[in-house]
C-alpha cells in the first residue's frame, strides 16, 4: 500500500478543503520519507487521526481511546467556522492485489447539524464509483490491514512511551492477538461457548443443570470481583500518576530552594568565568560594528537631505564661475570687435545678458555646507551602500549580548543563593513523604494485579468444571441427540482451537522474538546490551537477557534505551505482519536522547517502511538530522497556524533555517 494523496474538508483545525500529496508522479521510490513539520496544537496528531478515520471509522484504534460516542468524536473533529456543520476526510491510495494494483479513494463525509451524526461512506477504484465495496468497506480494508494490526503502523510518541512504560501491557497485547490472529480464534471459541450454553438450556439433565446454574453463579461473582478490581487498578494507577506529578514539582522545588546547590557550586563559577569571557569578547566585537560610519545610518533621511543642499550648491558655484567667465569674455569681445556694425554688437549683448538672467537665479543659492569634492564623494559613496549585513550582524550581536548578560545573572543570582536549612528539610521531607507514598500505591498496584491473576485463575477452574458438568449431561440425555451431538462438537471445535492456538502463540511468538532482537539490535548503539528477548505465550510479558542467559529487568535500561526497545516491538512486529504497508509516525523522537535521536533517524526511520511518513515538531527532525535524512526525503511540508482565522495551512516546505539544496 502505497498513500498518494490526503484531502480534509473542515477537519479539525484545517478550515475549508486542505490537501496534501505524499506521492509524485513518477513515483520516487529511492527516497521514502516524506516529512510534515509543524508546532505543537497545529494539526500534526489530526492528520493521523484523519488517516485513521478514514480506513476504520468506527473502529479506529484513535476513536477506541477517545472513550467517546462515534457522533461526539466526529462532531468533535468538525471545524465549526462560519456556522459550519459538514465535514469530511478523504484517502487516495494503491494497493496490489493479486497481480493487479489498484488505486482507491475512500472519504467518510459527515453533517452534524442535526442531534444524530449520520456517516456517508463512498469508495472509489480506479476513478469509478464502486457501491458494493461503499457498503462493505470495513471487510475489505480488515484485509488488507486489519484495525488491530493498524497500531503496528500508525502511532505517536505517547503510544511509543506507553509500550515502553509497560512492555507487556495493554497496547503490545492487542497488537500481538491482532497479528496472530488470537482475537478471531477467541471470537470463535466465545461463539462456540454461546452455542454450547444455548444448547445446554434444551437439556433436561435437572440435577446436572442446577450445578451448572451454581457455577456459573460463582462465574458471575468471579466477573463482577474482577470488574471491581479492575476499576481499582484504574484507581491506583491515576493516584500513581498523581503522585508521581507532584514527586517531580516536590524534587523541583527542593533543587530551587537550593538543594544540591553545593555540589554544583564549583560547576557553577568555572561557568560563569566561560559566560563573562563570552560577553567580554561579543561586547568588544559590537564596539568595533559601531566604531565606523555604521551610526550614520540613524540620521540616513537627514543625509540625503544634505546630499540634496549640497548638489544646489554646487549648482550654484558652477553658475558663478559661468557668470564670471561671460562677463569676462563679452568684454574681450567687444574690444575684439570695435569695428563692426552695432546690430552684431547689440545681439551679442542680448546673448550675454539672456544667459546672466538665466544664472542669476541659481547664484542666488547660499552655501551652507561648503563641501569639497572629497566630500561629496563620501557621502554619496555612504548614501549608496547597503549597510543590510552590518545591522543584522549588529542585530545578532545584541541579542548575543542580552542572552549572556541573563545568563550570566542567573548564574550570580545562584551563586548568591543562601539555602535556608529548615526550608531545605520541609522540601526534602516533602520529597521522601511522596516517594513513600508513591512507592505505597505501587505495591498496592502490584497486590491487585497478583489478586486478578488469581480471580482470572479461579474463573478458568469454575469454567473448567462447567464444562466437565456439560460433557456428563451429554452422557446422560441419550434422548436429546441433537442436542448432544451439536455441544459435542463444538466443545471438541473448542478444545481442537485451544490447542490450535497454543502452538500458533508459541510457534508464532519465537519468530516474532527474532524480530523484535533484530530491530533492537539495528537500533541501539550498546550491541552486546541484550542478546535474547521472550514473549510470554500466556501474558505476552516481554523478558529481556544479556549474552550469559540472565534475565536483565526493565529499570536496568535508560529511558532512552527503553523507547527503542518499543520502537523496536513495533517494527518487528510490523515486519513479521509481512504486510508492505506505510508507517506513519507522530512525534517520534519527544522523549530521546541524543545518542539514541541519532540511530532512530539514521537506523530506523529510512528503514522502517517503503513510504515513512513522520509528523515533527521544530525540536525534533532538524539540523544534523535532517541532513542525515536528506538523501531519502522524498517531499516536505509544514503546518501553518493562522492566528486571525484559527485555522492550519499545508504548504510546502519545512521549518525557518531548512536549507533544501536537492
Amino acid at each position: 500500500m502505497i498513500f498518494s494523496r490526503l484531502c480534509l474538508e473542515n477537519f479539525g483545525v484545517f478550515q475549508g478543503k486542505t490537501e496534501v500529496v505524499f506521492e509524485s508522479e513518477e513515483g520516487n521510490r529511492e527516497r521514502n520519507v516524506i516529512l510534515v513539520g509543524g508546532l505543537n496544537g497545529r494539526g500534526k496528531t489530526t492528520l493521523l487521526e484523519s488517516i485513521l478515520l478514514a480506513l476504520y471509522g468506527r473502529f479506529s484504534p484513535a476513536f477506541k481511546r477517545s472513550e467517546l460516542g462515534y457522533g461526539e468524536y466526529l462532531r468533535r473533529y468538525t471545524n465549526r467556522s462560519g456556522r459550519n456543520t459538514k465535514a469530511a476526510v478523504q484517502l487516495c491510495f494503491s494497493v496490489t492485489m493479486g497481480r493487479e494494483i489498484m488505486d482507491i479513494c475512500v472519504r467518510r463525509s459527515w453533517d452534524c447539524a442535526a442531534a444524530r451524526v449520520f456517516e456517508d461512506v463512498k469508495v472509489w477504484v480506479d476513478g469509478v464509483l464502486d457501491s458494493h465495496l461503499s457498503q462493505n468497506w470495513y471487510l475489505f480494508i480488515e484485509e488488507i490491514l486489519p484495525a488491530g494490526v493498524a497500531r503496528l503502523f500508525f502511532f505517536d510518541g505517547e503510544q511509543v512511551s506507553a509500550i515502553a512504560d509497560d512492555l507487556g501491557g495493554e497496547y503490545t497485547k492487542v497488537a500481538i492477538n491482532s497479528l496472530l490472529g488470537i482475537d478471531v480464534i477467541d471470537r470463535l471459541v466465545r461463539d462456540l461457548k454461546r452455542i454450547v450454553d444455548r444448547t445446554t438450556k434444551s437439556l433436561t439433565s435437572t440435577d446436572l443443570l442446577k450445578e451448572i446454574a451454581e457455577i456459573e453463579g460463582q462465574r458471575d461473582r468471579l466477573l463482577g470481583d474482577l470488574t471491581e478490581k479492575k476499576a481499582q487498578v484504574q484507581a491506583v494507577v491515576e493516584r500513581i500518576d498523581v503522585l508521581r506529578r507532584e514527586l517531580a514539582e516536590a524534587e523541583e522545588l527542593f533543587l530551587k530552594q537550593g538543594g544540591k546547590l553545593e555540589e554544583g557550586r564549583d560547576e557553577l563559577k568555572k561557568h560563569l568565568g566561560e559566560v563573562s569571557s563570552r560577553l567580554s569578547e561579543a561586547k568588544a566585537e559590537l564596539r568595533n560594528l559601531v566604531a565606523g560610519c555604521l551610526p550614520l545610518n540613524l540620521v540616513r533621511s537627514l543625509l540625503k537631505k544634505a546630499r540634496e543642499q549640497v548638489a544646489k550648491e554646487t549648482e550654484a558655484r558652477l553658475a558663478r564661475h559661468f557668470n564670471d567667465y561671460l562677463h569676462y569674455m563679452s568684454v574681450k569681445i567687444v574690444d575684439g570687435l570695435s569695428g563692426v556694425d552695432g546690430p552684431v554688437l547689440r545681439k551679442m549683448h542680448m546673448i550675454f545678458e539672456s544667459e546672466q538672467e538665466r544664472l542669476a537665479p541659481l547664484m542666488e543659492i547660499k552655501p551652507t555646507f561648503n563641501l569639497s569634492p572629497i566630500g561629496i564623494y563620501q557621502l554619496d559613496s555612504f548614501l549608496e551602500r547597503s549597510l543590510e549585513t552590518e545591522l543584522q550582524m549588529i542585530k545578532r550581536r545584541v541579542n548575543e549580548v542580552t542572552e549572556l548578560e541573563e545568563e550570566r545573572k542567573t548564574l550570580e543570582r545562584l551563586l548568591s543563593l543562601e539555602p535556608d536549612p529548615d526550608e531545605l528539610d520541609s522540601r526534602l521531607a516533602d520529597v521522601k513523604r511522596i516517594s513513600h507514598e508513591l512507592s505505597m500505591a505501587e505495591n498496592e498496584l502490584d497486590v491487585l494485579n497478583c489478586e486478578i491473576e488469581g480471580l482470572g485463575r479461579e474463573l478458568a477452574v469454575i469454567e473448567s468444571n462447567a464444562m466437565r458438568l456439560i460433557d456428563r449431561i451429554l452422557q446422560q440425555e441419550n434422548d436429546e441427540e441433537d442436542a448432544k451431538r451439536v455441544t459435542q462438537y463444538a466443545m471438541i471445535a473448542i478444545d481442537t482451537i485451544n490447542e490450535y492456538k497454543t502452538k500458533l502463540t508459541v510457534n508464532k511468538l519465537k519468530e516474532l522474538e527474532l524480530s523484535i532482537l533484530e530491530c533492537f539490535t539495528s537500533l541501539i548503539h550498546k550491541r552486546s546490551l541484550i542478546s535474547g528477548i521472550r514473549i510470554d505465550p500466556e501474558t505476552y510479558a516481554v523478558s529481556l537477557f544479556d549474552s550469559a542467559g540472565d534475565e536483565i529487568m526493565g529499570s536496568q535500561l535508560s529511558t532512552g534505551e527503553r523507547q527503542m526497545l518499543a520502537i523496536s516491538i513495533l517494527w518487528g512486529m510490523g515486519k513479521a505482519s509481512k504486510r508492505k504497508m506505510p508507517v506513519v509516525i507522530d512525534t517520534p523522537l519527544a522523549r530521546l536522547d541524543s545518542s539514541h535521536r541519532y540511530n532512530c533517524v539514521k537506523r530506523y526511520l529510512p528503514h522502517a517502511s517503503h513510504q515513512v511518513i513522520v509528523l515533527s515538531t521544530d525540536e525534533e527532525i532538524v539540523g544534523e538530522y535532517l541532513g542525515m535524512l536528506k538523501t531519502n526525503i522524498l517531499s516536505k511540508f509544514l503546518l501553518v497556524y493562522d492566528e486571525e482565522r484559527r485555522a492550519t495551512t499545508i504548504i510546502q516546505g519545512y521549518f525557518s533555517g531548512d536549507s533544501d539544496d536537492r
